[in-house]
């Protein structure tokens, strides 16, 4: 009897460690998006980001930064500009989670950056958490705009090494 109440419990146990991982990335995500929403403390948001060379991965553009620094310069460089007008830039529709991997669905809400609106755009995010529940890897599909999808396009064709 006290071998089939073990072999019970074993799995009740496990499943309860993988739920409360779930709620941590879960309420670690919302914090990360209310942080990149306010668009304002560049080293608060960093620190969600994994001390050893966390990725940002752009699926579509197919950009790619490895290191805090990387991420910094490449995806929040517009934050410190006085151009930019923007708040409560992002948006969530839905969160899905088990113990190290968070996916979110929402979209970037308009903004304004030198005198030119750029409007909201879908994206679905896959964030990769490690033991610490730190950021190691993050990937991005974001639905471009086609002219902007244009652009990527040129761009990435007039890069590439022959």
């Amino acid at each position: 009897m006290n071998k089939v109440l073990i072999i019970l419990l074993i799995p009740l146990i496990f499943m309860s460690c993988i739920q409360v991982e779930q709620r941590k990335n879960i309420k670690k995500t919302e914090e990360y998006y209310k942080v990149f929403s306010e668009g304002k403390n560049i080293e608060q948001f960093l620190d969600f980001y994994s001390d050893s060379d966390p990725i940002w991965n752009d699926a579509v553009s197919q950009s790619s930064y490895k290191n805090k620094e990387n991420i910094k310069n490449k995806c929040l460089s517009i934050w410190n500009d006085k151009e930019y007008e923007g708040s409560k830039t992002v948006s969530i529709n839905q969160m899905l989670a088990n113990d190290s991997i968070v996916v979110v669905n929402g979209h970037y809400n308009s903004y304004y950056y030198n005198n030119s609106k750029y409007d909201k755009v879908q994206f679905t995010a896959w964030l990769y958490f490690d033991k610490k529940n730190k950021i190691k890897k993050q990937v991005e599909w974001i639905q471009y705009p086609f002219e902007d999808l244009q652009s990527i396009i040129i761009f990435n064709q007039n890069t590439q090494i022959q």
